[in-house]
């Protein structure tokens, strides 16, 4: 892993992406890529008031200056490289122009006490389409080990078997890999291959199986998320097109309203 592309902007979410993305540049030597999204208001309003968005704009881009000024002098003492790189724009637009240069993203799941841009969709629309994986973070995230406990929740999908591909380097750094699968899987791949994979590249794994039995398959990744203490989830990302998932449900739109740790995803 070279470069970790993360995403600065004045939101609750901020201080829980930058440790999380801290801990991955620290744990792998890579280089810490900040993106500064200044968000352009747009006001669709049947009383359109070009002067209230000219307003509204220039607060944004004090509040970001003032945002860019705090974070640069903090980042430059954690003794990891870095660069910094400023836009305007969409948050996901920005950094999917940006995708291609990075090894990982990092953003928010979900801010619960946020309502200017939604930050689920902006991961979905990442995990979808920059062709990246993409660290999705909760907003209260504290601390983030990379030698802890991981669990890869596997479902023998293409989208899982690449979210275990990319994180290679990280299983490597985990003291302890769950390999966790609700009820049959589905996929061309079983978990035993997986299993058997890790394995030759020496990556020690135990095996957790749980059966829905009438339990939803997430609410059952969320259960075993807090009985094993992971420190954060490997899953693909949306075996349906996010409006499918938006529509029916599905296990990863949860996991980015709901989980308690951040998730590695990838499509």
């Amino acid at each position: 892993m070279k470069r970790v592309l993360l995403l600065i902007h004045d939101d609750p979410g901020q201080e829980a992406r930058l440790i999380a993305a801290l801990a991955m540049v620290r744990a792998t030597g890579a280089e810490l890529y900040c993106l500064d999204v200044t968000v352009s208001p747009v006001m669709v309003s049947a009383c359109y008031d070009p002067r209230a968005e000219a307003l509204l704009e220039q607060e944004e881009r004090e509040r970001e200056a003032a945002n860019k000024t705090a974070l640069q002098a903090r980042i430059a003492e954690q003794g990891v490289a870095w660069r910094w790189c400023d836009a305007i724009g969409r948050i996901a637009s920005c950094l999917r122009d940006l995708a291609p240069t990075a090894d990982l993203l990092v953003v928010s799941r979900s801010l619960e006490s946020y309502c200017d841009q939604d930050m689920r969709a902006v991961a979905a629309e990442l995990v979808e389409k920059s062709g990246r994986p993409v660290l999705v973070v909760p907003e209260h995230l504290n601390s983030l080990a990379m030698d802890g406990r991981v669990l890869v929740a596997w479902n023998g999908s293409p989208q899982s078997s690449r979210a275990v591909r990319v994180a290679l380097p990280l299983l490597h750094l985990a003291q302890d890999v769950i390999l966790y699968e609700v009820g049959v899987s589905r996929g061309r791949v079983s978990i035993g291959r997986v299993h058997a994979f890790l394995a030759r590249q020496g990556i020690k794994v135990r095996v957790l199986k749980d059966e829905l039995s009438g339990t939803r398959a997430e609410s059952m990744l969320l259960r075993a998320i807090a009985a094993e203490r992971a420190e954060y989830v490997i899953m693909g990302g949306f075996g349906r097109r996010p409006f499918v998932e938006a529509l029916f449900g599905g296990v990863t739109r949860t996991m980015l309203s709901q989980s308690p740790v951040p998730l590695l995803l990838a499509h």
